[in-house]
């Protein structure tokens, strides 16, 4: 975590390669930095499941013609009660479509379909969630939840 930010913000980032294998190791990574931070909602199974979706989304939407040397930057912030997290990649970018938000709960799970309803998980955990662009060539999603 970065000590230069003030007493009422937290940072955390890591990047990894874009690459089927890194999914777990940074939703672990992020997972472990909002529990940290003393985040509720990171004990929530469906918390974790939202970020792998997002890394997901990333890896397989997020580089196409890249290249084996294409890369996720994953980034976690808190300030006051807010915990956003972005996940940016070198892809073009899309336009986020607008998608019925859905109520699960860690009892749902297990019944949730295998493809789909990436999208309408992570809205079920962050309430807020928008594309970003920050500088040419890195594009992200950017989820936050307040608390």
């Amino acid at each position: 975590m970065d000590d230069t930010r003030p007493d009422d913000c937290c940072f955390a980032s890591v990047t990894v390669p874009s690459r089927v294998e890194s999914v777990r190791l940074a939703a672990s990574f992020l997972v472990q930095a909002a529990k940290n931070m003393h985040v509720p909602r990171a004990d929530d199974s469906l918390f974790e499941l939202a970020i792998v979706e997002a890394l997901n989304n990333a890896v397989e939407h997020g580089h196409t013609g890249q290249g084996p040397g294409a890369v996720i930057v994953c980034e976690l912030e808190l300030t006051d009660q807010r915990l956003t997290i972005r996940i940016l990649d070198q892809g073009p970018g899309y336009v986020l479509p607008r998608v019925p938000r859905s109520e699960w709960s860690a009892d749902d799970i297990m019944s949730i379909p295998e493809s789909g309803y990436g999208l309408s998980i992570i809205q079920g955990v962050f309430p807020t969630v928008r594309t970003i662009r920050r500088r040419p060539g890195e594009f992200g999603l950017e989820m936050s939840l307040t608390f």
